[in-house]
């Protein structure tokens, strides 16, 4: 009796530590706080010009985006938009596709970049 009472006892201790650590990791990658980039997306009035999957407006849809461009990419152009329609080539070919109407200067921080892509990675 005493053995399987042992036996139970180590069995309960190992696996609850496996279900909280695999758990608790799969919890962490369900919980993306994406109500910050949210906010930003509405604030910067960046729908006026884009939609995630509702297809062209004044600028692209934005809906997979994060898998097309690179992020470093993407920050310059929500942080620099001027800069980016100046001298970046891919940057001025999506301005002669989108009839020359420019994505305007906000003010965006990087950090509020890196938000905004995180909604827009997660969003669905």
């Amino acid at each position: 009796m005493f053995k399987v009472l042992l036996f139970v006892l180590i069995l309960g201790i190992f696996g609850c530590g496996k279900q909280e650590k695999d758990g608790g990791a799969a919890a962490a990658a369900k919980k993306v706080d994406i109500s910050k980039g949210k906010e930003l997306f509405t604030s910067k009035i960046c729908m006026t010009c884009h939609t995630i999957g509702g297809g062209r407006l004044v600028g692209p849809d934005l809906k997979g985006i994060t898998e097309k461009r690179e992020e470093k990419w993407l920050i310059a152009m929500i942080t620099k938009p001027d800069s980016m329609l100046k001298f970046d080539p891919l940057a001025k070919k999506l301005l002669a596709e989108y009839n020359n109407v420019p994505m305007l200067q906000q003010g965006t921080t990087e950090a509020e970049a890196k938000e905004i892509l995180l909604y827009l990675k997660h969003v669905k």
